[in-house]
């Protein structure tokens, strides 16, 4: 099978084969990324495709939501837009505009190739090396640092959306980049932010009855990213909610996690990192786009360690220095505005 990968700092192609189709997978994979030919027809079946997808989730309250908080935190930089882009972009892109951004950018000195399976490594380089022989090394692209963005002050959006069933809250924070070690005591907080057995969730769901979905995730890149909590709430209740979230921070901030806590919630992130690896797809995923971004190919080796490592003194460190108020966008998408938060 072959496949596809675009996000805001990488994009890739891959193929997964019987370990006896290795030559003619990798000479496949080769000829999709040195030759590719944008057949004009199936350049509109896939603007199609992502005009449709762009229509469907404009009326959803979730990505109303995302897309205001994004703007609000990264203003014009580049990571305020989804990865599926915008509707004009997406109507004025032509083959000649996809010919350009091919010969930038899908040259040797941007690429890596990883290649994970029952194979003999030395065999594998050669055939990789054969195969890609006519890929022009090319410039390296500049991924990091292009389009610096200012921190954001306290914000705060209210949106209407007429129909919607229920409100939706987000309160975004300015971020870190991939190599900050601060991810993963950020990623650990996520952890004891989110799920059924969180504190947040059980007092804003299951004593309050306010929220049907809530939560917090990172958003990591080359560039500094963001940190959001979201949450579907009651229309008319999202200003509790807020107070609830808000509450969870000083929790945190005052060093009120427990050991056990913290165990529980490392060992769920390191379980689920373990189950993501069981495949050779999600192996070479993981290891070619860290060396991309500069971690190093083995970078996942250390992701157990490094979320090991993270005590309650650096989850209270990191609430302080990154879930600041007063650097904070919050957004509300309620249903029609004469709902209104009692």
């Amino acid at each position: 099978s072959i496949g596809s990968y675009s996000g805001h700092n990488s994009f890739g192609v891959s193929v997964s084969v019987l370990s006896d189709e290795l030559n003619p997978g990798l000479d496949l994979l080769a000829d999709v990324c040195l030759h590719p030919t944008f057949p004009p027809e199936e350049i509109e079946k896939e603007r199609a495709v992502i005009l449709s997808e762009i229509a469907a989730e404009r009326d959803q309250p979730e990505t109303i939501a995302g897309l205001l908080a994004r703007e609000a935190i990264f203003g014009s930089h580049p990571y305020r837009y989804r990865a599926v882009g915008t509707e004009a972009a997406v109507l004025r892109l032509g083959r000649a505009d996809l010919e350009e951004w091919h010969r930038r950018y899908c040259c040797g000195r941007n690429g890596v190739l990883a290649v994970f399976g029952d194979v003999d490594p030395e065999r594998a380089f050669a055939l990789a090396e054969k195969a890609f022989a006519g890929l022009p090394a090319g410039e390296e692209a500049a991924l990091a640092g292009r389009f610096p963005r200012s921190v954001p002050l306290s914000s705060r959006r209210v949106e209407s959306k007429p129909g919607a069933a229920q409100a939706v809250l987000m309160v975004g924070f300015p971020g870190v980049d991939v190599k900050s070690p601060d991810r993963y005591p950020l990623e650990v907080l996520s952890g004891i932010f989110t799920g059924l057995g969180s504190t947040l969730f059980m007092r804003v769901r299951d004593e309050l009855g306010l929220a049907y979905y809530l939560g917090a995730h990172e958003i990591l890149g080359l560039d500094p990213g963001a940190y959001i909590f979201y949450a579907g709430t009651v229309p008319g209740k999202t200003e509790t909610a807020l107070g609830e979230i808000r509450s969870e921070i000083r929790r945190v901030q005052e060093g009120g996690v427990t050991e056990e806590e913290l165990k529980r919630n490392q060992d769920r992130l390191i379980g689920r990192r373990e189950f993501s690896l069981q495949s050779n797809d999600g192996l070479a995923f993981a290891a070619a786009l860290d060396e991309l971004y500069g971690l190093g190919y083995d970078n996942y080796r250390e992701y157990e360690g490094e979320i090991r490592k993270v005590n309650a003194a650096d989850l209270q460190r990191v609430a302080r220095e990154y879930l600041r108020s007063d650097r904070c966008a919050v957004v509300i998408v309620q249903p029609d505005e004469k709902t209104s938060d009692q």
